[in-house]
Parts: structure tokens; sequence; C-alpha cells
């Protein structure tokens, strides 16, 4: 399964439209890309592994929607 860090490097996503994609905080979203050990680390959710896991098959199907994707077509 795909981790919201590989997700949002994959896809060029930023914190906050990778929160958007998921259904959550942007601050959750900080809190999965924390360095591991530290006191605001936070492990991602199996649950939340999947959610990252149905997007990046939909995206690489469809292509990622232009509300996320960081470079939008003129």
């Amino acid at each position: 399964m795909i981790s919201p860090y590989e997700l949002r490097e994959k896809w060029r996503l930023t914190n906050y439209q990778l929160a958007r994609a998921l259904g959550r905080e942007e601050q959750t979203i900080k809190s999965y890309m924390a360095r591991e050990g530290t006191n605001s680390h936070r492990k991602p959710s199996l649950t939340v592994l999947m959610l990252c896991d149905a997007r990046d098959k939909e995206w690489s199907l469809n292509g990622v929607p232009k509300s996320f994707s960081c470079y939008q077509e003129a």
C-alpha cells in the first residue's frame, strides 16, 4: 500500500490538497509527514493507507482531478 507521503510525492500535491483528497485535516497530514520519533509524528491508520491506495489507483486510470493538481492547465 502507498503511504500518504508517497502519494503526495508521486502526484506532486501540497499537504492541503492531500488533506482534501483524503478527507482529513491539513494538520493531520502534517503529522503523518513528521519525522518518526518526534512528538508530532502520527502513524497513518489502515483506513488512510487503503484510501491512499484507492486514490492512487483511481488517479493512475483517470488522472488527478484539476482541483488537486498543483499544475493547472491554462
